[in-house]
């Protein structure tokens, strides 16, 4: 969903996937697809890194890709890992002058955090704009309540095609 939305914006995307079958589908959509080994004979720098995994050893990895000046959005956090030295991340963040955002960082109201459910039906209607204009294409989409969170992953590794999950963060 994000590649399309970035397709979509304009952007040039480009996939890391460690999944043959993923990065595949990835080419399939129109989207420049790498396996994260790949990345070392890249030599392009980009100005934006989106990690929509949240695995720390890829995200520490993937911001040595982006240009002086560039921007990381984190749209998920690191969850249950084995503990990283984080400090040449940092230096990098500080020496290049890069951004970190959350994806959740802006929303409606003049600070972030200050209205959860007006900023999630939000996007929610943003997304549902694209699908209904046929921007975004699913295979299968879900909306997934927060305190069901286990769902979201559930069928991730069986499903083909793009599949959309939307974590309802309302409830």
């Amino acid at each position: 969903m994000v590649s399309q939305l970035a397709t979509l914006h304009g952007y040039h995307v480009t996939g890391i996937d460690p999944s043959p079958a993923r990065r595949q589908e990835l080419t399939r959509n129109g989207i420049r697809a790498l396996a994260p080994d790949d990345l070392d004979k890249e030599m392009d720098r980009w100005d934006a890194v989106i990690d929509t995994v949240g695995i720390a050893a890829n995200t520490v990895m993937l911001i040595n890709r982006l240009k002086i000046g560039g921007v990381l959005v984190l749209m998920t956090h690191w969850r249950s890992q084995p503990l990283i030295d984080c400090r040449p991340f940092i230096n990098e963040i500080f020496n290049r002058g890069l951004t970190v955002r959350g994806a959740l960082e802006y929303g409606i109201g003049s600070t972030p955090w200050e209205n959860w459910p007006e900023l999630q039906r939000a996007k929610w209607n943003f997304i549902e704009e694209h699908m209904h204009q046929g921007r975004l294409a699913f295979m299968t989409f879900k909306t997934v309540p927060y305190d069901r969170l286990p769902l979201a992953y559930e069928e991730l590794g069986s499903q083909t095609g793009p599949t959309g999950r939307l974590l309802d963060w309302t409830s």
